[in-house]
Formats: C-alpha cells, structure tokens, sequence
C-alpha cells in the first residue's frame, strides 16, 4: 500500500515495482471516489525516464494524521525526479537543471521503502 502525494491530494492505492517500470494504483472503493477520480492519479513510469530517486523517512510525531498511515512517529517517502509526465513531452536539460518534475509516495515501512 502507498499514498500518492500531490500538492491537493493524498490518493491511497497500490505500488508496484517491475525490472521496466514502476505503476501506481489508485484504490477505487467509495470512499476513496468521493475525493478524486482515480484515473486521474494512477501512474506508469518507464524506468528510463526516472532520472533520480530518493528515499526519505522524517520524524511526524504530533500530527492529527500521523497514526492513520503505517508508523505513528516516522513517515517514509520515495521521491522520484522524472523526464516526462506522458511520454510525449520530455523536459530539457536547462529545465531539468532548474526544475525536474516529481513524484511523492508515502510507503508504510522502512522495508517497503527499501525494498523500492
């Protein structure tokens, strides 16, 4: 399980890492319609068009939200920097020096995010 994080949202659905890419689910339940529209937020990305990716865990003691997503005291991120968004639109070097296109997924254990 994961969270996309986007500047509005925080879309629950799956991870799922192959050799050639890495896909992103939105779950589709009720609950979770009710705030996005899932097509909207799932992803495909070609391993070739990753450019950098991080991992990041930093302490969330003391927040509301904390305890509804895996660990109640550390959150734990994977930080992608990617080329395209569509695969028809590729940034240039210069704009990719100034300011690479992201991608935010909260994971729920340091395992998980190792293992990504």
């Amino acid at each position: 399980a994961a969270l996309y994080c986007t500047p509005c949202e925080k879309v629950p659905g799956e991870l799922s890492l192959r050799h050639n890419s890495i896909d992103f689910e939105p779950r589709t339940d009720a609950e979770a319609l009710g705030r996005y529209r899932a097509e909207e937020y799932r992803i495909h990305l070609e391993v070739r068009d990753l450019l950098e990716c991080g991992a990041v865990a930093m302490p969330i003691e003391g927040l509301a939200s904390a305890a509804q997503f895996g660990s109640s005291t550390v959150a734990f991120f994977l930080q992608l920097h990617v080329r395209t968004l569509d695969g028809c639109r590729f940034l240039s070097r210069d704009e990719l020096a100034a300011k690479p296109w992201r991608g935010l997924l909260r994971l729920e254990t340091r395992g998980a995010l190792y293992e990504a």
